[in-house]
């Protein structure tokens, strides 16, 4: 078996929460949101109820795939400067 230094591992658990945490923020704060024009639901969809959905709120264009790239990128980055 092979064995990992406790510092790497806790850089790699801080680097996963702090991944995570960017997650949610990006994703509450940043990432576009849309609602159906038929029964008013908020969603990342361009289509809902067989509709095409409207801009609410968030920044246009910044989908889950940029919010997920975004926090995975701020996890290797924090690694990253640990090495």
């Amino acid at each position: 078996m092979f064995s990992l230094p406790a510092i790497s591992i806790v850089i790699v658990t801080l680097a996963g929460f702090i991944g995570a945490f960017v997650d949610t923020v990006v994703g509450a704060f940043i990432q576009e949101e849309r609602r159906c024009v038929v029964c008013g639901d908020l969603t990342e969809d361009k289509h809902h109820c067989e509709r095409q959905t409207v801009f609410d709120r968030g920044v246009p264009k910044i989908t889950n795939n940029v919010v997920n790239f975004i926090c995975t990128s701020s996890a290797a980055l924090i690694i990253l400067l640990f090495v």
